[in-house]
């Protein structure tokens, strides 16, 4: 449930910032505005950092790698490194579930 959340989340965040104009944002980018939209609720052990020496907090790590499967699955590519973009396969997969993510608006 958590890993269907999180991919959808980042689907939601990185259709929105399209729609306004930030077509391949940067990683932090899209990180930020999934937490400050509220796009994903967040244990407090999960807002920790996974190690000492780890600039991400958990649960930025677990949406990284959410950010692969959707890479994998043809959804997201990075047209340079630390930059994220929605495909049209994303943007077809994220429009067919509108009904569903404009409730979190």
């Amino acid at each position: 449930m958590k890993t269907r959340e999180q991919r959808f989340a980042l689907r939601v965040a990185l259709y929105v910032l399209k729609k306004n104009g930030f077509s391949d944002p940067k990683k932090r980018h899209v990180l930020n505005f999934v937490r400050a939209k509220g796009f994903l609720q967040f244990p407090d052990a999960e807002l920790q950092k996974r190690w000492l020496t780890d600039s991400d907090e958990i649960w930025e790590n677990d949406v990284c790698w959410r950010r692969k499967d959707l890479y994998m699955d043809g959804e997201i590519d990075s047209p340079e490194i630390g930059r994220w973009r929605l495909t049209n396969v994303g943007v077809r997969k994220v429009d067919g579930s509108k009904p569903k993510w404009l409730k979190l608006s």
